[in-house]
């Protein structure tokens, strides 16, 4: 869904025949585990002016999906598209669906980045934004329900984006996201919340005079546009700016308490660069869903409890729980 209607089963892509075979599948798709009746589906595939014969080739197309989805059930055995009165459901579970695995993705992002977690909140955002293809349902007429569903997904693609934004930031990425967010800010001039990531990437970066340029762009946009000044957090920023405060990055990263058998030594750690970065590695892949147990192993008095609260201290730092 995120990118043109594709369906695939064991990796391979399935044959959608027609346009409208597409437009039904992809408004069944979008309010799926859900009925929808024969006339909804009627509207939705051919509009205002249905022909005659609108039911009849519907339940054509009801039988051929039903074939490409299920190929080997039985006719009265159907799971995915299923008759249920007054018309027909497509069940589906969250990961057969890219746009269902997005939405839940960069929610547990958005709770990562409030629990002071950004280094987890950029793994499943990185995640969540490489799903898309292109434009959601890029491949469907624009049919009433594909234009409000291509919409709505848009909109959250585009908050993922800033709360990625957001946490790149808060760990101090600040100069690599300048030129991405003024591309951004020229795409979407009204966006106060991009406009602030602006200047706090500018400001961040030693660009003091550039960021104040920036919220005067962005208060002569707002005014000139729609008559009102810029919003709280934008004149805030600018507050900042003219009194020289240290930094604006956001204070996103909540360090996370050891254990006192972890946080009990605090002398520098010599000599175990090689395993450390081991260590980041596993990290890494259980930050994108793939983690596995490690462990650590050594002679009493060589140091592994060491190395361990050395990455404890580490990620810790980042907002992981220990």
């Amino acid at each position: 869904m995120l990118g043109p209607l594709e369906v695939r089963r064991n990796g391979e892509l399935l044959p959608l025949r027609s346009a409208r075979e597409r437009a039904l599948l992809g408004l069944l798709l979008s309010e799926h585990n859900r009925v929808l009746s024969v006339s909804r589906l009627v509207d939705g595939v051919w509009g205002a002016e249905p022909p005659l014969t609108a039911e009849k080739t519907l339940q054509g197309y009801i039988s051929r999906l039903r074939r490409l989805l299920e190929p080997d059930s039985p006719r009265a055995g159907w799971r995915i598209l299923i008759t249920s009165p007054p018309g027909y459901s497509l069940r589906a579970g969250t990961a057969a669906l890219d746009a269902a695995v997005f939405e839940q993705l960069a929610g547990q992002a958005r709770q990562a980045l409030a629990a002071g977690a950004p280094e987890l909140a950029l793994a499943r955002l990185r995640r969540a934004l490489g799903l898309w293809r292109g434009e959601a349902y890029e491949n469907l007429d624009d049919a009433e329900f594909v234009v409000s569903e291509r919409d709505r997904l848009a909109e959250l693609r585009l908050a993922a984006v800033a709360d990625r934004i957001d946490g790149e930031l808060a760990l101090g990425h600040a100069s690599a996201l300048v030129s991405e967010l003024q591309r951004l800010v020229a795409e979407y001039p009204l966006r106060e919340r991009l406009r602030g990531q602006l200047i706090v990437a500018l400001y961040e970066s030693g660009r003091q005079a550039e960021a104040l340029d920036a919220y005067r762009a962005a208060r002569t946009r707002s005014v000139d546009e729609i008559g009102v000044e810029p919003g709280p957090q934008l004149r805030a920023l600018e507050a900042a700016i003219l009194a020289e405060q240290p930094s604006l990055r956001p204070d996103a990263v909540r360090p996370q308490e050891l254990p006192a058998r972890l946080d009990a030594d605090r002398n520098p750690l010599v000599g175990r660069e090689g395993e450390l970065r081991h260590l980041e590695l596993a990290w890494g892949r259980a930050l994108d869903g793939s983690g596995g147990v490690v462990v650590v192993e050594g002679a009493p008095g060589m140091g592994a409890s060491r190395l361990v609260a050395e990455f404890a201290r580490r990620v810790g730092s980042r907002g992981a729980a220990v």
